[in-house]
Parts: structure tokens; sequence; C-alpha cells
């Protein structure tokens, strides 16, 4: 079964890794070409993750700890670059894609599609300028928030208050001007002020690349059933996180039997054209039942056994993420 992954964190410990890393083999990684391979992948979304000033590298000195707005911006230059050249580098396996069109073509050259999306945009810096940047960059989804406040809006937050912030005048702009240009706004992270705001004022369909169900797992970071319907009713869709954080209430264990349980949530609430995949390997840790594209096909195949139809898992696998990257 061909599925597609709209979310990992792939490129930073290749980034990490410097001149040793590889996406065409890398035992270090969740993803490489060769398990991607192995488990019938279509397309992967490789997101420029932008992250702390504070986090623990490897080499500060190569630019992986942005602490500024101009480096900021010169990390997410460093990781397209290096996208770029891992994909040229396996030119015979993998290529890039903007929309459907791109995929289906690379589909039948026998190679898989590279999506490039973007998990915080506070790199955006109060400039629509800067969307413009990314645009040309070839980014075709952002992730607007991650953990912190940005010019966007606010993070997820255990604090009600907190998480009812909306998004900020420019956020509200910003998300209009990224509907103009046809960038797919991801609302993974965000609070659910910021979500209700982002679902008002987007006339475009509206994604969760990966995140989970809250009515399954009580983490702020997923999901309310009102936002699921409404994600799809806007034509979105909601990628599944295997991450344990946001699949299950305790335990460092994701299994099949959890992912399961939020996808029939998310079919029961949103129907299911709302269903897709978002991974985030490369950005979580744990137990895994599935620890690599190699083992997808366990999920479509436990499904099978679960009783959905083959043109269900297939929605969940592929189709919607398609619809949605058809512009």
């Amino acid at each position: 079964m061909k599925y597609i992954d709209l979310h990992a964190d792939t490129i930073l410990p290749i980034l990490q890794q410097g001149d040793t890393g590889s996406l065409y083999h890398n035992t270090e990684t969740h993803i490489d070409l060769k398990r991607l391979q192995a488990g019938d992948a279509l397309a992967q979304a490789f997101a420029v993750w932008l992250p702390d000033a504070d986090f623990e590298y490897i080499d500060v000195e190569a630019k992986l700890s942005p602490a500024t707005p101009e480096q900021d911006l010169e990390y997410i230059d460093l990781a397209v670059e290096r996208l770029h050249k891992e994909i040229e580098e396996n030119s015979d396996l993998i290529a890039w894609a903007k929309n459907t069109t791109d995929i289906l073509e690379n589909k039948q050259n026998g190679k898989l599609s590279a999506l490039l999306t973007m998990e915080d945009a506070r790199a955006v810096n109060n400039s629509l300028g800067n969307i413009d940047r990314f645009y040309k960059q070839g980014f075709q989804m952002i992730g607007i928030l991650w953990n912190r406040e940005n010019c966007f809006g606010f993070p997820n937050s255990h604090k009600i208050q907190e998480n009812q912030k909306g998004l900020k005048k420019f956020g509200i702009e910003a998300v209009q001007y990224m509907n103009e240009l046809d960038i797919t706004v991801d609302v993974s992270h965000l609070n659910d002020g910021g979500i209700t705001d982002v679902l008002n004022y987007s006339k475009q369909p509206v994604v969760a690349t990966h995140s989970n169900a809250r009515r399954i797992a009580k983490h702020s970071r997923n999901l309310t059933d009102n936002h699921i319907k409404q994600i799809a009713e806007s034509g979105g869709v909601v990628g599944l996180c295997i991450s344990p954080r946001f699949l299950r209430n305790e335990g460092n264990a994701s299994t099949i039997e959890d992912m399961i349980r939020h996808l029939d949530h998310f079919l029961n609430v949103g129907g299911e054209d709302v269903l897709a995949i978002g991974t985030d390997f490369d950005g979580t840790s744990g137990n895994f039942e599935i620890g690599s594209p190699a083992e997808m096909p366990k999920l479509f195949e436990r499904l099978d056994q679960h009783g959905w139809p083959q043109e269900r898992i297939e929605k969940l696998a592929y189709k919607n993420a398609l619809r949605v990257l058809d512009k």
C-alpha cells in the first residue's frame, strides 16, 4: 500500500551528523530512503524545524542553534540546501514535488516524492516578505507554531486561559496571505484559540500534519472534537502522530492498537476524508511498534483485520493527502 507521511524531522539529525549523514542509509534516524522504499512510500514531507537557541547540538558553530531572526533564516537556508543535496545525490530514487501532479509523475518514473514543509514559522518575523521568501524556496506547507509564542500566536498549553488566546493581528493577516500563495496552513502545536481563528479566517483547507485526538489522549497538543470536525469541513486532514506522548495518557510505548483507537475516533468525529498520516519520525522518542517507514504496512494490515474497507485505508494512506496537495 502506497502512503504519504505529512511530517518528519529527519533533516535535523542529518545536519547534526555533518558530512557523514546520509538520507540514503542512516542507522541514527527513523527515516532513510532504503526504509521508505521498503515501506512503499509514495511521498515524504521533510519538515525544517526551527529549534530553540538553547537546544543541545553537536556543533553550535555549524549554525544549528539559531538565536536571532537573521540566524533563523540562515538555518532554514542551510536545511533546505542540505535537503537539495541529499535529493540530488539520490535522484534515481527521489524527486521534489510541489503538488499531486508532481507526485503522480514521480511515481510513474519509479521515484518517491519529497515535500518541503516547515515547523515553526517564527522566522516570518512579522514580515509578509519572508512568507514570499519561503514560497520561492518551495515550502508548500507551514506549521505556524511550535512550542513558543511567535508573531502568529501562541502554543498549546495546559493552562485554560493561555490555550484560548487567539491569533495575533499579524497572524491573521499572514494566514490569509498564505492562502493567496496556496501555502497550506498547518495547525499542529498551535493552541485552541489559534486553531479556531485559523479555521475561521482561512479560505483554504487547513491541516494538522501530526496531531491526535484529545478525547483519547488528554494532552493539550491533541485536537478537540470540534477542531477535528472543522478541519474536516475545511477540506483538510489530520495526520496520525506516532509519538507515545500524544497516543496515550501514560507510558512510553507507541502501539498500533493506540493508533487505531485515534483513527477510529477521527473517523467517527470527522469522517473518512479527514484521515491522514503524519508520523513525526525523527521528532519523537519511545518504544515503537512502527519504528520506521519499512514497518508502515503493519498499520494497514491491522486496519484490514480491524474491519476497515480497502477504500478507507487508501484514503488514510494517501488519497486524502493527495486531495489536499492538489493545488
